[in-house]
């Protein structure tokens, strides 16, 4: 006779960090993790790494208006108005008291891991896009990155490309 599963740990006090890229499904990430800050009473850290993708070279820039300003400023505009559009889309975001925003530079799924552990984040919640085969030898996942680095649970959101 086999003893029962044991049930998972209940998630500690620490708060819930949602790693945002910016991209179109990013919202999803960071409204289910508003969710379950509302539900749990954790408070919510929106994270995004700024580096410049392999895939998307230049994308800060291109998105810059000002030609002086510096990648993390750049940065650090679009992730004011992602977060300022995604209260409005999501309602539990908006209700949170107090979301902490923070931009950080470096590669996206060891800085992401590296804040989580500095802010002692009970879980980290990121996107991922799904990509297999070629595409995911060739790209890599992040997200998979995190999950298998990351010393507190990781929830992975995925999030239909089409």
């Amino acid at each position: 006779m086999s003893s029962p599963p044991r049930p998972p740990p209940a998630p500690t006090a620490g708060p819930i960090v949602a790693g945002v890229d910016l991209s179109a499904y990013a919202q999803d990430v960071v409204c289910w993790a508003a969710r379950l800050a509302t539900l749990t009473g954790q408070p919510l850290h929106v994270v995004h790494v700024v580096h410049d993708p392999g895939d998307r070279p230049g994308y800060y820039r291109a998105q810059s208006s000002a030609p002086a300003e510096t990648l993390i400023e750049a940065a650090r505009r679009q992730v004011d108005a992602f977060v300022t559009e995604a209260r409005a889309h999501c309602a539990e975001l908006a209700a949170l008291p107090d979301v902490h925003v923070q931009v950080v530079e470096g590669l996206p799924a060891t800085r992401l891991i590296e804040v989580a552990e500095a802010v002692a984040a009970a879980l980290i919640v990121v996107g991922s896009h799904g990509r297999t085969g070629l595409r995911r030898l060739l790209l890599g996942s992040k997200a998979e990155r995190v999950a298998r680095l990351a010393p507190m649970p990781v929830v992975l959101i995925k999030v239909d490309p089409a």
